[in-house]
């Protein structure tokens, strides 16, 4: 359905409407409620039927509908509930403003109307006349009006004024025996359209103004009730906040009522104090530059409020942040410190463990150096001891060695490194010019010197295959042939492994032919013993890590004999070459 058609069923009832007479009328209007109920509320078929409403004039139908006396109508305050419904729903999702009549007359007139059914409900809940036979209980239909009244004062804001100066608004308010639920709804509906329309207090006349600041006076004063006494008193500083010129007229007229603060007093701690505080404040400006004055300090400390709590806040959450990473570096610090007191406690029991057991091995040396002793002839004994010392000097000669040795080998670091360097250097270039100077020979110990283009493989393809046809062995199936020929091929391909192999070796073996030849020319260029130098003591230094590596394990290993006791080289072999080199 288009949004430019029309609905047919919103036809025949507008056809009916223009025909009938005015008691038939809030029937047949009740028969659009099905249409609208029936269609989704985003759905076209709705938008369509709104539309031919507001064509076809039935809204102002509606509006007139709702100034009939509903105690003669079928259905009573049930039907008056209907159409209002009827009448919100499409003026709060069309656009009425295209009729200035319907918008600035017919809506005023509605409004009224809508609070004329909402007294009728109060009267009905106080038993003022007989309740009228409905299918809903009065509570729940007389807020179903209430909702309707303030959605269709917010999407209409104009209606605010039409709102504020009728007079059934003040009467639903002044009833506060049983009907207070009803009276607190107004005070809230006053207060949202003060909220959607400041403008409208200035424009409702002075009168209605003092009598409503009177019943919000009377009910905080008065009445007991605290949800009454908080929206009084909040809709007291609406009204304030909206138009500031009324504040000399509430300080007028709330001198009357004398000690105020004090009875405003009794409503301390009851859920309200801020609006309380604001109403004092209001009393206590006096003038509009005071009242102006105490809003801007109002919102600077609720400016200022806000930033503190926002400040606070971001702190707080820092903290939160910031109290993990503490006692996490805390925690950490702590096990490091533990850590370390348990490591210098370990160490101090090693030291001294170790002190212990170098007292004990010296006891049990000496021990063994007096038993040896008592052992040896009277007439030895010198002899003992200058073997003794002669040990002593070679072993602490062997250590001064070791150490000067040390100390040589870490200076020559860096030119072993250098010299082992350059030897591999020397390498990659000399095999990057042999690949240059003769492309068609590859690397030693690769494969790929038997592998042949394409070309080649067709002609050795067809050579076996011309040697198979003609050497074809009778009565040798395919799949023997086929393994055979596999068998051959890993043949071939392990005997030109095992030729790889020895070629390397014969490569080594080459390699070391090529080195010991170049160590006999070394040592053939050697001066005499009587003109060496430490030049010629450099030429003699071996730069092969290996032999270095097996040196410096020979060296540590006689380091270790030498440091061990005397009597524990008794029986060496190399025990009389010591000695004799000591002598």
């Amino acid at each position: 359905m288009d949004d430019t058609e029309d609905s047919i069923e919103v036809l025949k009832i507008a056809e009916l409407v223009a025909e009938a007479n005015n008691a038939a009328i809030p029937g047949l209007l009740l028969q659009l409620k099905p249409l609208l109920d029936k269609a989704s509320v985003t759905s076209q078929e709705v938008r369509v039927i709104r539309r031919s409403i507001w064509k076809y004039d039935l809204l102002s139908w509606c509006a007139i509908a709702l100034q009939y006396e509903y105690t003669r109508v079928k259905g009573g305050l049930e039907s008056a509930v209907r159409i209002s419904h009827i009448l919100c729903d499409c003026c709060c999702h069309i656009d009425v403003n295209e009729s200035q009549e319907f918008s600035q007359s017919t809506l005023p007139s509605a409004v009224h109307s809508f609070l004329k059914i909402i007294r009728q409900f109060q009267q009905s809940y106080l038993q003022i006349q007989p309740p009228i036979l409905q299918t809903v209980t009065d509570a729940e239909l007389c807020d179903e009006m209430l909702t309707l009244l303030t959605s269709l004062i917010t999407s209409h804001p104009h209606l605010c004024k039409p709102l504020l100066s009728c007079g059934d608004l003040l009467r639903i308010i002044m009833e506060d025996n049983h009907g207070h639920l009803i009276s607190l709804r107004a005070i809230s509906i006053i207060d949202r359209a003060i909220r959607v329309n400041r403008h409208c207090v200035s424009q409702v006349d002075r009168p209605t103004i003092q009598s409503l600041l009177d019943e919000l006076v009377y009910k905080l004063t008065s009445l007991s009730d605290e949800d009454l006494a908080k929206s009084s008193s909040r809709l007291i500083v609406s009204l304030s906040d909206a138009h500031p010129p009324l504040v000399p007229l509430m300080v007028t007229r709330f001198k009357l009522y004398r000690g105020l603060k004090v009875i405003l007093r009794r409503w301390d701690g009851q859920g309200f104090d801020r609006e309380l505080s604001k109403l004092v404040a209001v009393l206590e400006a006096g003038t509009v530059e005071n009242a102006k004055l105490y809003r801007k300090r109002n919102a600077v400390a609720v400016i200022w409020a806000y930033y503190q709590g926002w400040k606070a806040r971001t702190r707080v959450a820092k903290l939160k942040q910031a109290i993990p990473k503490l006692q996490g570096s805390f925690r950490r610090r702590r096990e490091e410190r533990v850590g370390e007191e348990e490591m210098e406690r370990t160490g101090r029991l090693q030291v001294s463990q170790q002190k212990l057991e170098n007292r004990r091995s010296f006891r049990k040396m000496r021990e063994k150096q007096l038993v040896a002793m008592e052992i040896v002839p009277a007439g030895r004994i010198s002899d003992h001891i200058q073997d003794e010392e002669s040990s002593a000097a070679v072993r602490i000669q062997a250590h001064w060695r070791a150490h000067k040795q040390r100390k040589v080998f870490s200076a020559k670091r860096k030119v072993h490194r250098e010299n082992s360097a350059a030897v591999v250097i020397q390498k990659q270039v000399k095999k990057f010019l042999r690949k240059k100077t003769n492309p068609e020979v590859l690397v030693a110990g690769s494969l790929n010197q038997y592998m042949v283009d394409n070309d080649q493989r067709e002609k050795i393809m067809g050579k076996i295959k011309n040697w198979q046809t003609v050497n074809k062995r009778s009565g040798v199936p395919i799949d023997e042939a086929t393994k055979i020929h596999e068998r051959a091929q890993q043949m071939l391909l392990l005997h030109h492994r095992r030729k790889l192999a020895t070629k390397n070796e014969e490569e080594q073996l080459r390699m070391m032919m090529i080195r010991i030849k170049m160590d006999e020319d070394v040592l053939s260029d050697l001066p005499p013993l009587n003109e060496a130098t430490e030049e010629s003591v450099d030429l003699l230094a071996c730069k092969s890590s290996i032999v270095q590596a097996a040196a410096e394990i020979e060296h540590h290993k006689q380091l270790r004999v030498n440091r061990e006791p005397w009597w524990k080289r008794l029986n060496d072999d190399n025990t009389d070459d010591v000695d004799c080199w000591a002598k």
